[in-house]
């Protein structure tokens, strides 16, 4: 498995506990694209734009239901995102990216390793999808980018997370 899909950075930011009490007061839509989300705050927007070297298109909760599916797709908005976990992790809620061989001669599906907390970077150009058949909600806080390329970012990623 290559980072060119996702890569965990394990890093849990210092504004943590500001994301937590936000997310305890969430205000749900439906965003155009059938997911539920609800926005991050202008200040908590601007505390990550202010730390990070490029332009953010989107910032906010993103919820998937008990026993739903978000089918696989590419994000046609965004090039990347960074998304933290903020639910228990369970064996039957996962974010899946559909990984092929380098001969493009097979494909399969590759659990995205999520720790709670922590910073995710997701290859949103790559074919991924969420299932959650847990009996609990599932939500990520969902930051997107699209002026710079995934692969341009990762080597720069580990170098910013600890300012965040």
């Amino acid at each position: 498995m290559s980072n060119a899909y996702f890569f965990n950075t394990n890093y849990v930011p210092k504004c943590i506990d500001q994301i937590r009490n936000e997310c305890a007061n969430p205000k749900w839509y439906t965003s155009p694209f059938g997911v539920k989300r609800s926005d991050l705050s202008p200040e908590l927007t601007r505390y990550f734009q202010e730390r990070l070297p490029f332009k953010i298109t989107d910032a906010g909760f993103l919820s998937r239901d008990p026993i739903s599916i978000y089918d696989p797709h590419i994000d046609p908005n965004r090039t990347f995102a960074m998304n933290i976990l903020l639910t228990d992790p369970h064996p039957l809620a996962n974010t899946y990216a559909l990984e092929h061989n380098l001969d493009y001669t097979g494909v399969r599906p590759v659990i995205v390793g999520y720790t709670k907390n922590a910073i995710t970077l997701l290859n949103t150009k790559k074919i991924h999808w969420i299932v959650n058949h847990s009996n609990s909600e599932r939500i990520v806080l969902s930051i997107g980018c699209n002026s710079t390329s995934y692969l341009e970012f990762l080597p720069k990623v580990m170098g910013l997370v600890h300012t965040l």
